[in-house]
């Protein structure tokens, strides 16, 4: 009987020990993850005592077998780091702080949770230690949300998308489950003043994931399952007939990716959070020097129509060679050529009767500035000896479009695509894309992805739209939103056509563009002539870097307005940006070490009937200086201190 009752008593404890939540703070000790495992493996998280996420559930099911499911703990691990990451791309600091606390749980049948907490958020990854290959069936991510919470994020209508989708507002009360899914990254604001911004890292073999409802005024993780049979349409597209049973077949002994939330109650805190460089994996590459990330001037948003030149405008060597002849006056390095260089999108080594590549290549050799090739993912998945190909013939990169998934089977072309490339000294821009999650950390030729409602979009490209950019998809990493368009209006009078492209905002606002907005690979998207008549305007764009040793927000406002300021050696650059609101914000300039010229673009006393309208002045500042900055309605702000 004895035995019987210290055996029930060890049972006992036992149950008690698994229910008990384990605690995780962040090194200020203002953020607190608590995780319960039980019959289901739950956590909670605390800002300043206040909970922003309640009662959320973890968990994985590998070949057939909920590992979650009454899990039990074998060992419990905290620790702490405190260390530096020095990104080889910077895009938008020399460094970033990795000082966290961690948490490693793990469980019987060989498997781990580990959590990080930072000062700014909190992550967590299942670690599994398994025999051979398994088959991961689902993952479990379901998020309690406050009930007073307004949610932003994209709409996509299902699994296949291109991201470019306009940011929703909605109370996730709104949201049924066959309304169909958000992107990532998506952020939610909560009742008591905080934000925070959902997304995942270390993304390698295996789907990246999106959001719907749970139907309990949650949210829920939802992840394409691995295709089975695919019908081709097109040039360009493959339906998904039928899938597998399991989202990923991988190896049993890894890590899957981060799941991170920034936690913010400043909104400037969103903007430059660090998470992504710190969470990515190390660069696999041994020498990136050879990795040079630039401006490029683009043909295919302005139609490739010039006025008063003598040859016949088109997809011809005459054609490009202008785009290289002005970016070289300009010291721009790159021209792309977009869709209609190949005579056949699904054949890439027969160009079209007008083009001669060799020509082109050596021709924009001998001014300094590469060729950047726009192709289909199809097209270099059916030809994988494209890079080698090009790579040989001295072109620089790829433009490659058209993906529009992100289940395991396209996510590991995005790996061979750029491992192929590098071993090339290849470029590469993903468009028709999913947000950036940790491959470009690996390999850093790859410098930007689109996954944004950018420009191309015309007139649904809105400023009321795009300021929410820095705060939601820039905030993730590079973004390909391809500004410049300085023919540009206010919306009532934005007519953007194929011959005359257009923008919606204010000449000043399409210049800070290029400060906000952080691109590896960053687009002079309007026609070179329209930049030969604007000479300060050019001067200006072509002078911002593309990537900074240092970034800072000096105001914002969620949604509403950003004031961004970034240093690349001793140049600070400022560029501010605003919705349909016109306003004024006053910034200090306290961070700076020394004086300095300021030379300003600021939206004209008309801007806000004329978007053009755009005033330069030269000023001297120092550390004691506060500015003004007048914005007109979908206005802006830009300026160089050196």
């Amino acid at each position: 009987m004895k035995k019987k009752l210290l055996l029930l008593t060890c049972l006992l404890l036992g149950c008690m020990a698994q229910a008990a939540p384990l605690t995780l703070l962040s090194p200020d000790g203002k953020l607190k993850v608590e995780l319960t495992v039980g019959n289901r493996i739950t956590y909670s998280v605390y800002a300043d005592g206040r909970p922003i996420m309640a009662d959320n559930t973890l968990g994985l099911t590998v070949d057939g077998r909920q590992l979650d499911n009454g899990a039990k703990l074998q060992s419990v691990k905290h620790g702490s780091v405190n260390a530096t990451v020095k990104p080889p791309i910077a895009t938008n600091s020399a460094t970033v702080s990795n000082r966290y606390n961690y948490l490693l749980v793990k469980m019987q049948g060989h498997w781990a949770v580990e959590w990080r907490a930072y000062d700014n958020g909190v992550a967590y990854r299942l670690v599994l230690d398994r025999k051979g290959e398994i088959a991961v069936n689902d993952e479990t991510l379901d998020i309690g949300l406050p009930t007073s919470c307004t949610v932003h994020a994209q709409k996509a209508d299902g699994l296949y998308t291109a991201y470019e989708e306009p940011y929703s507002h909605f109370s996730p009360s709104e949201l049924k489950p066959a309304d169909g899914m958000l992107n990532l990254p998506l952020l939610w604001e909560t009742g008591g003043g905080y934000k925070v911004l959902l997304s995942e890292a270390d993304q390698w073999d295996y789907p990246g994931f999106f959001v719907r409802s749970n139907g309990q005024g949650g949210l829920k993780a939802e992840f394409p399952a691995y295709p089975k049979e695919l019908s081709p349409v097109g040039d360009r597209h493959f339906n998904i007939v039928s899938t597998r049973n399991y989202i990923a077949r991988t190896a049993g002994r890894r890590s899957l990716p981060w799941r991170y939330f920034v936690i913010a109650k400043d909104d400037d805190r969103l903007v430059f959070n660090g998470m992504a460089e710190r969470l990515g994996a190390a660069c696999e590459l041994k020498d990136c020097s050879w990795i040079k990330p630039g401006q490029v001037s683009w043909d295919w948003l302005s139609g490739r129509r010039f006025e008063g030149v003598d040859f016949r405008c088109g997809v011809n060597n005459e054609t490009y060679k202008y785009f290289i002849d002005f970016a070289a006056r300009h010291h721009v390095p790159y021209i792309i050529l977009d869709e209609g260089w190949a005579r056949n999108t699904q054949n890439p080594y027969e160009t079209v009767e007008g083009i001669n590549l060799p020509e082109l290549i050596a021709y924009g050799r001998q001014r300094g500035v590469g060729l950047i090739l726009w192709m289909t993912w199809l097209c270099t998945e059916k030809h994988p000896d494209v890079f080698e190909h090009f790579g040989k013939m001295g072109v620089a990169g790829f433009k490659i479009d058209f993906m529009n998934r992100t289940d395991q089977q396209m996510v590991n072309y995005y790996e061979r695509t750029v491992q192929a490339a590098a071993r090339h000294h290849l470029l590469i821009d993903f468009h028709g894309a999913y947000k950036p999650a940790g491959l470009e950390k690996r390999y850093p030729n790859l410098l930007s992805y689109e996954g944004v409602r950018g420009q191309e979009q015309g007139n649904g490209c809105t400023p009321a739209n795009s300021v929410w950019l820095p705060f939601i998809r820039n905030a993730v990493g590079p973004m390909d939103f391809t500004p410049g368009i300085l023919t540009c209006a206010q919306p009532e009078n934005a007519h953007s056509t194929a011959e005359m492209p257009m923008s919606i905002g204010t000449r000043a606002y399409q210049l800070a563009l290029y400060v906000v907005f952080q691109s590896g690979i960053q687009m002079l998207s309007d026609n070179p002539q329209v930049y030969d008549t604007l000479p300060e305007c050019t001067d200006f764009i072509i002078a911002v870097p593309v990537t900074w040793d240092e970034s800072r927000v000096l105001a914002s406002q969620l949604g509403q307005y950003i004031v961004v300021a970034r240093r690349k050696g001793s140049r600070w650059y400022i560029g501010a940006m605003t919705n349909g609101q016109p306003r004024s914000i006053t910034v200090n300039l306290d961070f700076l070490q020394c004086s300095g010229r300021l030379t300003a673009f600021e939206d004209g006393l008309n801007a806000d009937q004329m978007a053009r309208d755009c005033h330069r002045t030269v000023r001297n500042v120092d550390n004691s200086t506060q500015l003004e900055l007048k914005l007109a309605r979908n206005g802006g702000w830009a300026g160089v201190i050196e």
